[in-house]
């Protein structure tokens, strides 16, 4: 059993079309490292509510989620952690003995670097400092970039903001005052994500011995992998409703969720479609049945998926189902959960 959930959504968000000089600039996709970006943040914000207290506040200095490149004083912390640990240890001699100590280094490392934050364990890390063992780690929660449905692009639904500004070169304003036009026209965007669920809390370099399939050794304990994941989870909802991100920075936000499918996984299945693609969607939990766990939608129609009436409920409801199945494979794995 490798527990991953799937989630997929459409979102009206409103495209910016800038006109300069008889210039026309677009921007009608949103990269998926803004999105990872502005989950991270809200993931702290989740975590800390369900009680969690790991977290590196490097991340969020200034209330921004900054880097996943580890900060000198972060590994300097996991250092000092690491020697402790290994106070008493005998290591081999020879060229098999170095590289056993590298890789144990490596190992601890990444151990310490795990149990001290839940941000780091989710969204990855990469310990690239000199005088340290360079250790990188993956991300469990991936995105696409947000697209433009193509249809509703050619609406027409246009509202203008005129705003003067003046150029200036080298500090001199420039003549004349030019005139920009900001058009704003109402768009909506679908973006899919995937999280594995089984690498939380798991090391990325060490497999464990019983286990058929990947599962990494266990980190941290049951209990604080069910808090990240869960945090994990319900941290879409800023993404869905716009409560982060350049949205919320001066307005009230522009963007509302239109559709949204989450398919809790048994096993890993391929990713999920926008929710327009509704035969898609259905073909997929139909030919995968075996492994779906759960599935939830909002706003859309989906034969074999259970109607919510808010992204609020069809959240919570991915975050129970989750929990049950990280917990089924440590009891499974461990007997523990």
């Amino acid at each position: 059993m490798l527990p991953h959930i799937y989630l997929t959504a459409r979102v009206e968000l409103q495209e910016v079309e800038i006109v300069a000089d008889g210039q026309r600039l677009y921007a009608p996709m949103i990269g998926a490292p803004a999105l990872k970006y502005w989950h991270a943040r809200a993931m702290a914000v989740k975590y800390l509510k369900l009680g969690g207290t790991r977290i590196h506040m490097q991340h969020f200095e200034e209330g921004m989620y900054i880097t996943r490149r580890i900060a000198k004083r972060i590994a300097e912390e996991a250092r000092q952690k690491v020697l402790q640990s290994a106070q008493g240890e005998k290591g081999q001699s020879g060229k098999e003995g170095e590289k056993a100590e590298q890789n144990s280094e490596v190992l601890s490392y990444e151990r310490v670097l795990v149990e001290d934050c839940a941000i780091c364990d989710v969204h990855g890390f990469t310990l690239a400092i000199q005088g340290h063992p360079r250790v990188l780690r993956g991300s469990c929660v991936k995105f696409s970039p947000a697209v433009p449905y193509i249809d509703e692009m050619e609406r027409a639904k246009k509202l203008s903001v005129t705003r003067n500004i003046v150029i200036t070169h080298n500090m001199v304003p420039s003549t004349p005052r030019e005139m920009v036009v900001i058009m704003r026209d109402s768009a909506r965007y679908a973006w899919s994500s995937l999280a594995n669920l089984a690498d939380v809390g798991t090391s990325q370099y060490l497999k464990r011995a019983n286990s058929r399939a990947w599962v990494g050794a266990r980190l941290i304990d049951v209990d604080e992998i069910v808090r990240r994941v869960k945090s994990m989870i319900l941290a879409y909802d800023a993404l869905l409703t716009g409560g982060l991100g350049a949205l919320a920075s001066r307005d009230l936000t522009p963007l509302r969720p239109v559709e949204a499918v989450s398919i809790v996984a048994k096993r890993p299945i391929p990713p999920l479609h926008p929710p327009y693609y509704v035969r898609v969607i259905e073909f997929s939990l139909a030919r995968y049945k075996e492994y779906v766990k759960a599935a939830y939608t909002f706003g859309a129609s989906i034969e074999g998926a259970e109607p919510c009436g808010s992204i609020h409920d069809l959240l919570e409801n991915s975050a129970s189902e989750a929990e049950e199945a990280v917990r089924e494979l440590w009891r499974n794995l461990e007997g523990v959960g």
